[in-house]
């Protein structure tokens, strides 16, 4: 396109597959396919994680809202989002994410 740059934002919220899929096409041409929901799942879980040791408490409540763009588009999203924003403990929050990934292996 001979564009000299490209601008993110939203595209980036609940995707972080986003950049390296951009410097991949930039430098072979070739489009990644989308992240598995497996996928998403399993960085939602390491994001959450990180969130907590970085910030405690404070970073699972902050989490809520970064889940529901992890799990844009994965089946029974709505139902998963509406309870992961009832929850604090991450415990909980964390019980949801892996029961959504066992669903998703069945």
């Amino acid at each position: 396109t001979r564009c000299d740059a490209i601008m993110v934002g939203r595209g980036a919220l609940g995707n972080p597959w986003i950049f390296g899929r951009i410097l991949h096409y930039q430098s072979t041409g070739e489009i990644l396919p989308e992240p598995t929901d497996q996928e998403k799942i399993e960085a939602s879980l390491l994001h959450l994680n990180m969130m907590y040791d970085f910030k405690g408490q404070k970073g699972v409540i902050e989490m809520r809202k970064h889940l529901g763009w992890y799990l844009k588009g994965i089946k029974g999203a709505a139902l998963m989002r509406d309870s992961i924003n009832r929850l604090e403990n991450i415990d909980d929050i964390k019980k949801i994410l892996i029961d959504c990934k066992r669903e998703q292996l069945d």
